[in-house]
């Protein structure tokens, strides 16, 4: 299966499918996405591989030579190729690299919220807000299928905490920011959280999320579920 990664700063985009994979030859047919016909072929170099968690090793290198082309949806990337390098690093820097710990803490008695809304089968919106007045880092994420490819569409990050307003008691919210979002959306709860038990009411609006690929995506209005709890949100460095 190939994974095919795209980001920039606050969004990303994965692209999952199933092709063909040898020692000697790579081929996955990515539709009007594009396709990937390459053969693999030592360039007779060696070439140390290392990163910050190992020793380095030396290794012959590898290239790829063929048909790269790569065309994301609405124009947002681009690439064409027709030899790439065979790169260990990235990978071994994910395996090894730090990476950030998130942690939610709720329950009856916090001065923060976090706003949960989806859609069957659709995207999903995350809210957080550690009380009100403090930022507000939100996670909105999609999957889709572009024939035989799967995308998976993420936007993170965080705003100004006039982004989200909400009640003390959770029985009501509102959200309304600038980009990746437009529009707004309140809730209504129509059952109050108990203890570490959400809250759930309805999620109304015009609000709507640009993802890398595909802009405009609806994230309120019929269809929508939406939950409420109080909480804390935590990050530390692993």
């Amino acid at each position: 299966m190939l994974s095919l990664f795209v980001d920039r700063r606050g969004a990303d985009a994965t692209y999952l499918v199933h092709g063909e994979v040898t020692r000697e030859h790579v081929h996955f047919d990515l539709g009007q996405l594009g396709e990937i016909d390459v053969a693999v072929r030592p360039t007779g170099r060696m070439e140390t591989v290392g990163s910050e968690c190992g020793k380095p090793t030396q290794l012959e290198g590898q290239e790829y030579v063929g048909t790269i082309a790569f065309h994301g949806e609405e124009g947002f990337t681009e690439a064409e190729a027709s030899r790439a390098p065979l790169r260990l690093e990235p990978i071994l820097e994910l395996v090894c690299g730090g990476m950030t710990v998130q942690g939610m803490t709720t329950g009856r008695g916090l001065p923060g919220a976090e706003l949960r809304i989806a859609h069957t089968g659709g995207p999903r919106l995350r809210l957080d807000q550690n009380h009100r007045g403090a930022r507000v880092d939100y996670e909105a994420h999609m999957t889709e299928k572009e024939g035989a490819v799967r995308v998976d569409r993420t936007v993170t990050g965080h705003l100004g905490g006039g982004a989200l307003h909400y009640d003390p008691s959770l029985s009501a919210a509102a959200f309304a920011a600038g980009a990746p979002f437009s529009g707004r959306a309140t809730y209504v709860g129509r059952r109050p959280p108990r203890e570490t038990r959400p809250g759930e009411g309805t999620w109304r609006g015009d609000l709507a999320v640009d993802f890398p690929g595909h802009a405009d995506v609806p994230l309120a209005g019929p269809g929508f579920s939406a939950s409420i709890v109080h909480a804390k949100r935590t990050e530390s460095r692993g």
